[in-house]
């Protein structure tokens, strides 16, 4: 997507609906429950969630004690997948932010893969139980 006008051509801007721009990471909520999956974590996006909006879902993890970030970093502990992502592993879907994941993956951070589904009965946990299943970046590696 984008423009097209004489031999010019202009790549779109992201905006939400209603016409804001896609902004600041909300910070996480200190009084969140500490039991809660999220608590403590930094929760990244990428592709789009059917449920709700990217911003929301920022929020959501905020509350609960998450980071959540725009980007993947070495501080990123959770990459959640959209765009109906059913795989086990990062390898599986295409996307700048699963590059970089595999990228701080190859110098030994670990980070859980989590698909919309996941994320979706994460938010509705209480605590954590332990019994989730959890997936890392590569599906080979056993840390």
């Amino acid at each position: 997507m984008g423009k097209v006008s004489g031999n010019a051509w202009s790549g779109c801007v992201r905006t939400l609906s209603g016409g804001g721009v896609l902004g600041q990471t909300p910070g996480a909520d200190p009084d969140a429950d500490p039991a809660h999956p999220f608590y403590g974590q930094t929760v990244v996006f990428t592709g789009a969630l059917s449920l709700l909006p990217r911003q929301d879902a920022w929020a959501a993890v905020a509350s609960l004690g998450a980071t959540p970030e725009q980007g993947v970093n070495k501080r990123s502990t959770m990459l959640v997948i959209g765009d109906g992502f059913t795989g086990n592993c990062v390898e599986e879907f295409h996307s700048g932010k699963a590059a970089k994941a595999l990228h701080w993956q190859a110098k030994g951070h670990t980070s859980e893969v989590l698909t919309e589904g996941d994320f979706f009965g994460m938010l509705e946990e209480k605590a954590s139980s332990g019994t989730r299943q959890r997936r890392t970046l590569n599906a080979e590696r056993t840390d």
